[in-house]
């Protein structure tokens, strides 16, 4: 489920208070797992009003105020650091997300620095793509080939009323 303040922050004309917004890196990382959480399940019907790009919009935003709190903090606990640690390795495996491409988009208005890697899903997405896509194209090649080759012999038989060696 998506945190309130998040979901009225998605709404036009429903300004949300910032100093309403829970501030501590414990509690941004429950949301953050809240999110992640419901981004990683199919589409449900629990939030219809939240588009699911929206949601990973919201998602990417709490991750930097994430990293902004980590920024100012003099001292970060351990456990949190695993939490947090954990918690992005699961939004890395999430790039079949078919909203990703809007991330683009999000990139150009938004303009986040370089280094926080959650706000280029997509690209990550597009290596995966590219690093797949010339094995899988000598798989199909080669079995286009292997299967012209078998069509060709059993047509060349049935024309021919040969038998088979198996006959």
């Amino acid at each position: 489920m998506l945190d309130p303040w998040i979901g009225r922050a998605l709404q036009p004309n429903k300004p949300q208070s910032l100093s309403s917004r829970p501030d501590s890196i414990l509690d941004k990382l429950a949301i953050y797992a809240e999110h992640l959480a419901s981004l990683e399940q199919a589409p449900t019907n629990n939030e219809p009003d939240i588009p699911p790009a929206d949601r990973l919009l919201s998602l990417l935003l709490l991750r930097d105020e994430i990293a902004n709190l980590l920024v100012k903090s003099k001292k970060i606990p351990q456990d949190l650091v695993i939490q947090l640690v954990t918690l992005d390795k699961q939004l890395r495996k999430q790039t079949r997300f078919p909203y990703l491409k809007e991330a683009e988009g999000w990139r150009k208005s938004l303009q986040p620095p370089a280094g926080h890697w959650w706000w280029y899903l997509d690209d990550v997405l597009a290596e995966k793509e590219q690093r797949w896509g010339f094995p899988l194209q000598v798989v199909a090649g080669a079995a286009t080939i292997i299967t012209i080759t078998l069509a060709g012999d059993i047509i060349r038989r049935l024309l021919a009323h040969t038998p088979d060696n198996f006959a």
